[in-house]
């Protein structure tokens, strides 16, 4: 596609494309050990139920199999060909000392998905992990709603200004939601003649955005709340994140592990809000 683009004089949106081919030939994005499982799940999901957001309990999912899984303690039949090309044994490596992939028993999976990477660009390139989980999706419920905004109501909002804004990028987001051991079994991935399992949340697995947005909310709404921005009352029995939250002080939206918040009025600053929440 680039290449068509430059082909009419457009410039590419960052120098030095890479083909998607090469990216098993690139090293992955670094992954702190530290990071990789390190949310704390179980807190998340006791703040959900007394605030009794509806939507944060989602989170129980990560933690068992039996909510949303059509077929359990059977050995589901994954796709002859779930076997993952040797070309991607390094990067399978090199998840191991982070622990989101662990050595496992061939005869314990119940089921098998294939490892591979896309270019993540910087200076250098890397490489982004993901798990091919289409098959082992369609035997899982479908998710509700992610209920993310559209662009154009995120820069109306931005256009009015703000005092200040806080931006937040969480690194590896999905890699910090750490799986029931009990359910890495269904996350596995054979290569070269080893077994491995996935032991946290996999980009690739159809229910990986919802957990995300909903945790991401569950926290920002416990801040808003404790902050007295929000009223509790106002979000609780939602089963839907809410695509932002807007008062006359401040607006806030978040994509999975991408946060904006702008603040409308200075002195909030002074009077701890910002504080308060990040």
């Amino acid at each position: 596609m680039f290449r068509l683009f430059k082909r009419y004089g457009v410039s590419a949106p960052y120098d030095g494309i890479v083909e998607a081919q090469s990216a098993a030939k690139l090293d992955l994005d670094k992954i702190d050990p530290k990071v990789a499982g390190g949310l704390r799940v179980a807190k998340i999901r006791g703040t959900a139920r007394s605030r009794n957001l509806v939507f944060g309990q989602d989170v129980d999912l990560i933690l068992s199999l039996i909510a949303f899984l059509s077929i359990l303690n059977v050995t589901i039949e994954a796709p002859a060909n779930a076997q993952t090309s040797e070309k991607w044994r390094e990067h399978l490596r090199q998840l191991l000392p982070t622990t989101i992939l662990q050595t496992f028993s061939m005869v314990a999976l119940k089921f098998i998905s294939k490892y591979f990477a896309v270019v993540k660009a910087g200076d250098p390139p890397t490489a982004r992990a993901i798990l091919n989980l289409r098959e082992f999706s369609k035997l899982c419920r479908s998710p509700n709603t992610v209920n993310l905004p559209e662009i154009w109501e995120v820069l109306i909002r931005i256009a009015r200004g703000g005092a200040y804004w806080v931006v937040a990028d969480w690194r590896h987001y999905f890699h910090q939601f750490r799986l029931n051991k009990d359910i890495w079994k269904y996350f596995g991935v054979v290569c070269g003649g080893m077994a491995y399992v996935w032991t946290c949340m996999a980009m690739g697995w159809s229910w990986s955005p919802r957990i995300a947005q909903v945790t991401s909310w569950v926290m920002i709404l416990e801040a808003c709340f404790r902050c007295k921005i929000l009223k509790p009352e106002d979000y609780s029995h939602l089963e839907n994140p809410p695509s932002y939250v807007e008062t006359a002080d401040v607006f806030i939206v978040v994509w999975y592990d991408n946060l904006f918040a702008s603040f409308r009025n200075s002195s909030q600053r002074d009077e701890g809000h910002t504080g308060c929440m990040w």
